[in-house]
């Protein structure tokens, strides 16, 4: 491994978002399940959908000017926005 990779903090960033070719080189602590991560952003997905259709029912009969379309819009809208929030508070924990 180079010398400027070697410093603990480089190894880490490298080994959250490197593919398997450096995983080798990863500590396993610092290693994160990919089944986990697919599971976590699947239910994000499926939530976000949830409230998103959940939000365009009650936006379609306050205005009365809905349909079945604009419903599914928003279902896609919210679990696009849901499982990017979760992407990114994962992104800042880590």
């Amino acid at each position: 491994m180079p010398s400027r990779l070697r410093s603990p903090s480089r190894l880490r960033l490298l080994c959250r978002y490197s593919r398997p070719l450096h995983l080798a080189a990863c500590p396993k602590r610092w290693r994160r399940d990919d089944q986990t991560d697919r599971k976590e952003l699947e239910v994000a997905a499926v939530v976000g959908a949830v409230l998103g259709g959940v939000t365009g029912y009650l936006l379609s009969n306050l205005v009365e000017s809905g349909g079945w379309l604009k419903i599914l819009i928003w279902a896609l809208i919210g679990a696009v926005v849901v499982t990017g929030i979760v992407f990114c508070l994962r992104a800042v924990r880590s």
